[in-house]
């Protein structure tokens, strides 16, 4: 019976190594959100950024009033939000709101703005441009 011994050294392990990681890499195609009506847009790997800081114009607490009635929307940006369904990342603005009209508190969801929403729930004010 013969042995045969391979000689390999370190270096063309370590060569081969680093060759497979970089064959095995997928780079997120990266989609400003401003950027129009982009076909790659919401397709599956995406990230739909906000590269130029637009929805941050947007976010705070935005009021209105007029006699007993007023609007109160709280906004808050999302970064980075994963959307299993179409397998993509987005940038986005969540928000909720409270409506009073005559004195009278009609609706008021702003406690959900921070609360951890489960998979099938959604903020009732959400999107981007």
């Amino acid at each position: 019976m013969k042995v045969t011994v391979i000689n390999v050294d370190m270096k063309n392990i370590l060569n081969l190594l680093v060759l497979f990681i970089v064959f095995s890499c997928k780079a997120q195609t990266i989609i400003p959100i401003a950027g129009g009506n982009n076909p790659l847009k919401y397709k599956s790997g995406t990230y739909n950024k906000d590269v130029d800081n637009d929805l941050d114009k947007f976010v705070g607490v935005w009021k209105f009033q007029q006699g007993n009635t007023s609007l109160e929307i709280i906004l808050k940006k999302i970064v980075h939000s994963y959307y299993s369904t179409g397998g993509y990342y987005e940038d986005l603005l969540v928000g909720e709101y409270r409506y009073v009209a005559n004195g009278t508190e009609i609706v008021n969801t702003l406690e959900r703005i921070n609360q951890q929403l489960g998979e099938n729930e959604i903020n009732n004010i959400e999107g981007n441009l």
